[in-house]
């Protein structure tokens, strides 16, 4: 089988696995809902910021059964990925959900923009963020597809969840306990750099929170860690081996 062949193999089965969990199907679906509600009972102006800041987890959501199923399923054995196409497969596979995240979230961010254009309450502002969002996003699927090296099912996603909600606790409890640092980083003034870089880690943890104040030192170091799980991705990848059961 070419490469070309190929390419289209793994476009065809990923997507194929996408529409056959249906879980994409409906969240989507029921996000597009609940714009459209917020628009109406409210106003468009909040069904734009509810969108920019919850359409990453549509990335993270895509990151379930990223590859340890696959790995265990024993698909992977078929001729399909003989002479190291199940790597080649598995390398693609992040790609195309990129592809289908970004194709997803920008169908919906020009139906938003066309009509805020035509309300006259749209701006280059909301490009930045949206794009602060992809980056996001991005950073989801990445540290969701690790994950899935190690866990099955959505228990990927599930952990990234759960450790927002601890994170939630925490930075409450802090609140609670006046230390400062909270209500500095709710402001956005970290003078020192331990601050700086406090902030950072809930970025790493919460990277929605970079698209609320998309800060310059944030959405670099969110980048650079996208990076490092990239890396780490690839090299699991080129080092996996399968074993017959």
């Amino acid at each position: 089988m070419s490469s070309r062949d190929r390419r289209q193999a793994a476009c065809l089965i990923t997507w194929r696995k996408v529409t056959a969990a249906r879980i994409f199907v409906v969240l989507f679906g029921g996000f597009v809902a609940l714009l459209g509600w917020l628009w109406l009972s409210d106003s468009f102006s909040l069904a734009l910021r509810t969108f920019l800041f919850f359409f990453p987890y549509l990335f993270l959501f895509l990151s379930q059964d990223m590859y340890r199923d696959e790995i265990d399923s024993g698909a992977l054995e078929n001729v399909i990925f003989l002479q190291d196409g199940f790597r080649d497969y598995l390398r693609a596979k992040c790609l195309i959900l990129a592809a289908i995240g970004l194709a997803a979230s920008l169908s919906v961010f020009l139906v938003l923009g066309a009509c805020g254009l035509s309300l006259g309450r749209f701006s280059t502002g909301h490009v930045l963020r949206f794009a602060v969002g992809l980056i996001a996003g991005l950073y989801y699927l990445l540290v969701g597809g690790c994950l899935s090296f190690f866990l099955k099912g959505g228990s990927n996603v599930l952990v990234i969840i759960i450790g927002q909600v601890f994170l939630g606790i925490g930075l409450f409890l802090s609140m609670t306990a006046r230390r400062g640092w909270v209500e500095s980083l709710l402001a956005g003034s970290l003078p020192d750099l331990i601050s700086r870089l406090r902030l950072l880690a809930v970025a790493l943890v919460f990277p929605n929170f970079a698209v609320v104040k998309p800060l310059p030192y944030v959405v670099p170091g969110i980048i650079l860690a996208g990076l490092g799980v990239f890396w780490f991705g690839r090299r699991r990848i080129s080092r996996l081996e399968l074993f017959r059961r």
